[in-house]
Parts: structure tokens; C-alpha cells; sequence
């Protein structure tokens, strides 16, 4: 039996992004690669089918991935294809959309690209829809499934460290996102009380606090989050 797989976004991290990258391995360091290739890697699974809004991606990611249906419509191919997989790999302000309805319409299991969403409003929705619905999610900060991280946190938890008070930390472009997973993950997923920061340009559009929305992908500036 193979897992119906459904591409939601054809662009970077669904098909390309291993172009971009090649001749840059350097010790152990994973690089990325795109759900395409992963599925393909993985013998229980097989792409049943691709969506994009911008025809000329879709094309180019069924031919070079030999996916047989594309859409342009992502409630088309949940309905036809009833997909028991899907990858979320489109801008991160469709996310939420696509997600919930297909938590809804019969799917098992997803892998969202990050960031999930735009907003805590959409976060909880998204919560919401997958709990009712028993769908099991994954999503983008993914070093916390590697083994020198397991082994990591495996040495942090055993006590051979003694009590840990403090990690220093780095990463640079836009991976910032990783890295504070990772931290987390090492430290045991402490549970947080709160967060504060202050924030590049948001906006509302009906007064709502919980709806703020990321304009274009800008930046945290600065965060600080306290932990139980």
C-alpha cells in the first residue's frame, strides 16, 4: 500500500531548492532538499497530484516530477484525489486556508512548510481543525528529527552536563526559525509563560489584536520569551 501524496505550492521548497544548494556540502551539515525528492525517496508514498495558482509552476513541477494531475485549485485536489498526505508549500498567508479545509476533508497528515501561519487567530483554527480531527502535522523546523540532535538532547537529559543555565547560540539569513526550535528540542521543550517583542510592519483588517498579520514575510526584530 502507498500513501496518496498532494503538493500544495510548486515553487522553491517543493521542487527546487536542491539546485541551489549543490557542491555546498560541508561535514556533517544536512542541507535542504524538497518534498518532491523526499517523497520519491520514500517508497510508501506516491504524488497522486500538484496545485499552484501560477500555471506555468504547476507545469514545470509535474514534468519534472512526473506527478500525472495538476490543479490550480487546492479544494479540487483534496475532493478528487483524496490525498492521505499533503505538503503545504505555498506562501505562508495560504497556509492556514488550505490546511484546515484538508483536516477536514479527509486527510491524515501534513507537512507545512514554516512559518505555519500568520497570525495567533489561524494558529488556533489550525489547532482546532487537527485535534477534531485527529490529523497528525509536521512542520517546517525539522533538525529536532535528526540524530545528532536526538543524541543531543540525549546527553542533556542524562545529567552529564550538569544543570544547564545558559546556551549561546548563532545563525544567520533567515534560519532563525531552526534555530530556536533546536533549542527548545535540546533543552526538553520547556513549556512557555510568555512572549513579548517587538515587531516589523503588521496590520488588521477588523481591529482584532489576535488577527495581526505578518506584511510580506518582515522580520522579529527582537523576542523574549519566559519559560516555567
Amino acid at each position: 500500500m502507498k500513501f496518496r501524496v498532494g503538493i500544495i505550492g510548486c515553487g522553491r521548497m517543493a521542487s527546487t531548492i536542491e539546485d541551489e544548494v549543490q557542491g555546498l556540502q560541508r561535514g556533517g551539515l544536512i542541507l535542504p532538499y524538497c518534498h518532491a525528492g523526499g517523497y520519491i525517496e520514500v517508497e510508501e508514498t506516491e504524488m497522486v497530484a500538484a496545485c499552484d495558482i501560477a500555471k506555468d509552476k504547476l507545469n514545470a513541477f509535474t514534468e519534472r516530477w512526473n506527478v500525472p494531475r495538476g490543479y490550480n485549485d487546492f479544494r479540487q485536489l483534496i475532493d478528487k484525489e483524496k490525498p492521505d498526505i499533503l505538503s503545504i508549500t505555498t506562501r505562508p498567508e495560504q497556509h492556514a486556508e488550505a490546511m484546515i479545509y484538508g483536516a477536514e476533508n479527509g486527510v491524515k497528515g501534513m507537512y507545512a512548510e514554516k512559518p505555519l501561519c500568520c497570525s495567533l487567530a489561524e494558529a488556533d483554527a489550525i489547532k482546532e481543525a487537527f485535534q477534531n480531527n485527529n490529523v497528525f502535522l509536521e512542520f517546517g523546523p525539522m533538525r529536532r528529527n535528526w540524530a545528532v540532535y536526538r543524541q543531543a538532547r540525549q546527553i542533556a537529559e542524562s545529567g552529564q552536563l550538569g544543570a544547564i543555565r545558559s546556551v549561546l547560540g548563532f545563525s544567520g539569513n533567515s534560519i532563525g526559525g531552526h534555530f530556536l526550535d533546536t533549542l527548545l528540542y535540546l533543552l526538553g521543550d520547556p513549556e512557555p509563560v510568555s512572549i513579548s517583542g517587538t515587531l516589523g510592519k503588521l496590520h488588521t483588517t477588523d481591529g482584532d489584536s489576535n488577527n495581526l498579520r505578518f506584511v510580506q514575510d518582515t522580520p522579529i526584530l527582537s523576542a523574549l520569551v519566559r519559560f516555567d
